[in-house]
C-alpha cells in the first residue's frame, strides 16, 4: 500500500507542477514578434526622426536576467555623399556587429 501511495502522490505533483513549469519555459522564451516589431519601430523612429539627422547608425541590446533578450540595428556605418558633401540615398548598413565609438 505504502508504494501505491508514494507512486500516486508523485503523479499527483507531476500533474500539478508540469503544467505551471511547462508555462514557465514559455514565458522564458523571450520577447513576443509583437514586442520585437514595436522596438524595432521605436530605433526605426529614432533613426528616422528629422530632428536627429546626424545619425548615422544604432545598435541596441536587451537582456532581462537572462530570460529573454534582442538585439538589432538600423541605420548606416557609412552614407553616400555628393561633392558638396551633400547625403545621398543609401549607404553601408549598419549591423550589431558593426564596430562604432561610443
Amino acid at each position: 500500500m505504502k508504494a501505491f501511495t508514494s507512486g500516486l502522490t508523485t503523479r499527483i505533483w507531476l500533474i500539478l507542477i508540469l503544467p505551471v513549469l511547462t508555462g514557465y519555459s514559455a514565458i522564458c522564451q523571450g520577447f513576443s514578434p509583437s514586442t520585437n516589431a514595436r522596438l524595432q519601430f521605436v530605433i526605426d523612429s529614432f533613426q528616422n526622426n528629422p530632428s536627429n539627422p546626424y545619425v548615422g547608425g544604432l545598435s541596441v541590446a536587451i537582456n532581462v536576467d537572462g530570460l529573454a533578450s534582442w538585439n538589432e540595428a538600423t541605420g548606416y556605418a557609412a552614407r553616400h555623399v555628393d561633392g558638396q558633401n551633400n547625403l545621398l540615398p543609401g549607404g553601408t548598413s549598419f549591423t550589431t556587429s558593426t564596430l562604432s565609438r561610443m
